[in-house]
């Protein structure tokens, strides 16, 4: 129903490129850069159910929080960590191994304009499995959230003011860690990065997560 709901409410229309021999080829791990609100909706419309991790601020948008929820999601708390808490990593490790779902992470931790690949987290990468990288392309219009610019509906009424957002999902062949990347996480998330941008065609920033206007509203809150 949601999905339903977001490809006619937007009238995205959706393009698939899948560079892997076969669905099988897929790894148990999506990593996807992360330009919208909708593009879990737009992935999971073409593979099916996929569990996500997300900021734990989503529980406290009004109306977005109930679809989120039933996605059953592993939520991932900004900002200082509670020690009698399970790391995203713990919980995504037996998310993985407990579960029939594929996963799907954002490792640059946050929404940003799709114009480069900001610096990737390294906690995806932690697990040293491979990783099937997602590309989203967005050929006519943008739809990148900034929360301190716009809340939800002014989201939401952008994309649905659009006479149709098309949307190309690249799925990138899965990439396999080499030995130094199952040892150092950081190196393997550089590398991936990488693979993506030059796939892409999106420069690397310098930029990260702390940048992000939304990560810093996140931090605000809680202090």
């Amino acid at each position: 129903m949601l999905s339903w709901f977001f490809k006619v409410g937007t009238r995205l229309t959706i393009r698939l490129t899948d560079h892997n021999l076969s669905r099988k080829d897929h790894s148990a791990l999506y990593v996807s850069s992360h330009v919208c609100m909708a593009e879990v909706n737009i992935l999971m419309m073409s593979l099916g159910h996929i569990r996500i991790m997300t900021a734990e601020f989503t529980k406290t948008i009004p109306f977005f929080n109930i679809p989120v929820k039933a996605l059953d999601p592993i939520y991932v708390s900004r900002g200082k960590k509670n020690p009698n808490t399970p790391s995203p990593v713990t919980l995504l490790k037996q998310s993985i191994a407990e579960t029939k779902y594929r996963h799907l992470i954002f490792p640059e931790g946050t929404y940003t304009n799709g114009k480069t690949l900001i610096r990737f987290k390294s906690g995806a990468f932690v697990l040293g499995i491979p990783v099937t990288p997602v590309i989203f392309h967005y050929p006519k219009y943008v739809p990148f959230w900034n929360r301190k610019e716009s809340n939800i509906l002014v989201q939401f009424y952008r994309l649905m003011s659009q006479v149709y957002t098309p949307v190309r999902i690249e799925i990138l062949p899965t990439y396999h860690p080499s030995q130094e990347e199952i040892n150092n996480p950081k190196i393997y998330a550089a590398n991936v990065r990488e693979y993506m941008g030059f796939h892409a065609r999106r420069p690397l920033s310098d930029k990260s997560l702390q940048d992000s206007p939304n990560y810093q509203l996140d931090v605000q809150a809680k202090s």
